[in-house]
């Protein structure tokens, strides 16, 4: 069981350890019945199956780092996927279709971006030296160490 289903995700990857892959394959319903889709779409959602099953798979085994991983490909490929069968839609309207709202009605100004992008070069390194400061601050306090028993002794 576990050789066919490493088997399986070496093709879908395409990693060595499988027979030659073949073009990847989804069908889904969201345009309509039997609507196959090719290329990007197809390989997140079934690499999303995948990494969900091995993520499941390895949690039993109680490897708990590759299960992390695995779930994290998993979510990542799951929301991947979604904003694809979105494209070029955003958020899509309940009543009409022609009320969407679309990436180019969206989008920006370019004045708009040209001040997120200075303020953000200018506070990013403002928070990450305020978080290497505050872990250098606290990465000796928090320990595994029991607390000291005159500490848990009750207080008279």
């Amino acid at each position: 069981m576990f050789i066919a289903a490493l088997q399986i995700a070496c093709l879908a990857w395409g990693l060595p350890g499988g027979s030659p892959p073949a073009p990847s394959v989804a069908i889904t319903f969201d345009d309509g019945p039997n609507v196959v889709k090719r290329g990007a779409e197809a390989i997140a959602e079934n690499d999303g199956i995948l990494a969900a099953f091995a993520a499941a798979w390895l949690a039993t085994e109680t490897r708990a780092g590759w299960a992390f991983v695995a779930t994290t490909i998993a979510l990542a490929t799951t929301v991947g996927s979604i904003f694809v069968d979105l494209y070029p839609r955003v958020m899509v309207s309940s009543t009409n279709s022609a009320f969407s709202l679309t990436v180019d009605n969206t989008a920006s100004g370019s004045y708009a971006l040209k001040v997120m992008t200075i303020v953000a070069l200018v506070l990013l390194p403002v928070v990450l030296i305020y978080q290497s400061w505050s872990y250098y601050i606290f990465h000796r306090r928090v320990t595994r160490r029991e607390p000291a028993e005159t500490a848990s002794a009750p207080r008279p």
